[in-house]
């Protein structure tokens, strides 16, 4: 059993094998509580080697809070102790033990938000990277010794690395071209809200015959984009690049060479975007196939001389995206210009 741990305080212990089959115990008397969710063993005391604190923190994976709110007294059983002021809209944190001594932490968070792809990303980074475990284990003493009796504070300065290490699962290998945090640039849009899923795109700088680029123009506000979209679900992300370049733009594509990937927080949109990022040459035209949305909003495909051009005409656009938010269409000439950036970067 978790040996347990004061609120407040910060001690770390070395790993312990006894950690799996604690958080195993958990789960058999959860189960009942949580029919048929998804329940995983996560934080440091899930890490084989790591330093942690004797924490057992444990992820649980629901489709509403509202079956949460139903099992109140099943946890309360249980010994957890249901804490109002710690739910959030993306999360219902519940402690287990007293004050002096607690043994768990449960964080219930709906399944298709960041802040459960994160955990379990961060986790399984942690579990195949033994530089990055070593790495954090380094900066988990130093921060122990620094805020022993201030756990927020050393909870706070833990938040950079772990979302390094996020952004490094995101991209899977591939190169971080641009990461965009909205509200770290400054932007604030009146819809803003917690993230609640996360969106995969593709996109592509599509080059001509003629060494033209491709860029889509939406006449209805005066914006430009590089062509791609939304990934669907259990689609290929090469395929889902495919059907976008074709929709949009008619075009069947080759020679695909990858770029990298952009990561964007959108709290207007309540999303993580992550946009896998591509160079590409076209074959054949085979005609659009432009959704109902992208065709009142005047998409038109557009060929342009230069890379240098492609940029001034996506940094000209001056008023809203194609969904009408100003914070939008900041962060999209943002992502676009650093894509054609990272494709120009290739060609040199």
């Amino acid at each position: 059993m978790a040996a347990g741990l004061a609120r407040e305080t910060v001690k770390l212990v070395n790993y312990s094998r006894d950690w799996p089959s604690d958080f195993l115990h958990e789960k058999e008397l959860l189960q009942p509580v949580f029919s048929g969710e998804d329940i995983h063993h996560v934080g440091s005391t899930a890490v084989q080697g790591l330093v942690a604190k004797p924490i057992i923190d444990i992820l649980i994976g629901v489709d509403s809070f509202d079956e949460v709110y139903q099992n109140i007294s099943g946890l309360e059983a249980l010994g957890y102790h249901w804490m109002p002021e710690r739910i959030k809209d993306w999360e219902i944190f519940v402690p287990k033990g007293p004050d002096h001594a607690r043994t768990h932490y449960l964080h219930i968070v709906l399944k298709d938000s960041p802040a459960y792809t994160d955990v379990l990303a961060f986790r399984n980074y942690l579990r195949t990277h033994s530089n990055a475990r070593e790495e954090y284990a380094a900066l988990k003493r130093q921060l122990a010794e620094q805020h022993a009796n201030n756990r927020e504070a050393y909870t706070a300065a833990k938040s950079g690395f772990i979302c390094s290490i996020i952004e490094r699962s995101c991209a899977d290998g591939l190169p971080i071209i641009l990461s965009q945090d909205q509200h770290e640039l400054g932007l604030v849009d009146p819809k803003d809200r917690a993230m609640s899923y996360t969106r995969h795109a593709a996109r592509v700088v599509l080059i001509n015959g003629r060494g033209e680029i491709a860029l889509m123009h939406f006449t209805k506000t005066g914006s430009y984009k590089l062509p791609g979209g939304g990934i669907k679900t259990n689609e290929d992300r090469l395929d889902g690049l495919r059907r976008e370049v074709q929709e949009e733009a008619g075009y069947t594509i080759h020679t695909i060479v990858p770029l990298g990937v952009v990561i964007e927080q959108r709290y207007f949109d309540g999303m993580r975007q992550i946009s896998y990022c591509y160079r590409a040459l076209t074959d054949q035209f085979v005609g659009t196939n432009l959704t109902q949305k992208e065709a009142a909003q005047g998409m038109e495909l557009v060929w342009v001389p230069s890379y240098a051009e492609a940029i001034r005409l996506i940094q000209s656009a001056t008023t809203t995206d194609e969904d009408g938010s100003k914070v939008g269409l900041e962060m999209m000439k943002r992502r676009e210009v650093a894509i054609l950036n990272a494709a120009l970067a290739q060609t040199v």
